[in-house]
């Protein structure tokens, strides 16, 4: 009896030992120990996605500071000794800093990394990155737009963008001012090359889904809110505006 025992006994420690061994090399996965790239001083990073999470810590779950949007540069602190698995994607965390001085950590499949030290190097990869993201741009916000004040109220201005480059600009009871449009993407910046009847530039601002057009990216003193694609019917929202 006794010796039956001591079987089970031995049986069940080593069902337990290899099931120990079995998790710890499950956890080793979802970790990579691969030694750590040299990030230099000048180290920029290209957000890659809309929406993408900068997070006070290195996890998945930590707490969400903010929302980055394509395009935006940031500058590379610090990287994660050990890559991380989120959903498809294994990749490093790197502790970032926003113009403004924010910091936090985003996940490494968000940014390119760019060696901000050769400046004509950052330029060029700006100028292809945007090259290639600028008919989902234009597509984006091509339609009728209508200023608005503080409030939220329509004002006097119009403006209408196609996806080729022209615009018809407008201030109520005035006369049309037509022209062709540039896209600045370092700026985010919409030029007006034939002026425009409120006298500026946009900046096209991304918020969520959509864009919207300001004067100025913090303080804006002019804003522009779509009203009608060019493929839809959307006459009550245009009588709204042309009746405020």
């Amino acid at each position: 009896m006794k010796t039956k025992y001591w079987n089970i006994k031995c049986i069940f420690l080593a069902v337990s030992v290899l099931a120990v061994l079995f998790l710890l090399s499950g956890c080793t996965k979802k970790t990579d120990n691969a030694p750590t790239p040299n990030l230099k001083n000048q180290t920029m990073g290209i957000i890659v996605m809309n929406n993408a999470s900068l997070r006070v810590d290195p996890y998945l779950y930590s707490s969400r500071l903010l929302l980055l949007n394509k395009g935006d540069i940031v500058k590379i602190k610090d990287q994660s000794k050990v890559r991380q698995w989120i959903g498809k994607k294994h990749d490093y965390w790197y502790n970032i800093e926003l113009k403004n001085g924010v910091s936090g950590w985003m996940f490494g499949s968000t940014l390119d990394i760019v060696d901000s030290s050769n400046s004509d190097a950052v330029k060029s990869y700006l100028d292809q990155f945007w090259m290639e993201q600028s008919d989902s741009v234009r597509k984006e916000i091509a339609g009728k737009w209508w200023s608005l004040n503080s409030q939220g109220d329509f004002t006097n201005h119009g403006i209408e963008l196609t996806t080729d480059g022209k615009y018809v600009s407008y201030r109520r009871g005035g006369k049309n001012i037509e022209g062709t449009y540039s896209l600045n993407f370092h700026e985010n910046e919409i030029i007006f090359l034939d002026g425009t009847s409120f006298g500026k530039n946009l900046y096209f601002i991304r918020r969520g889904q959509s864009y919207v057009l300001a004067d100025d990216r913090e303080k804006a003193s002019l804003r522009f809110k779509k009203i009608s694609e060019f493929d839809t019917n959307n006459s009550q929202e245009d009588e709204k505006a042309d009746g405020e």
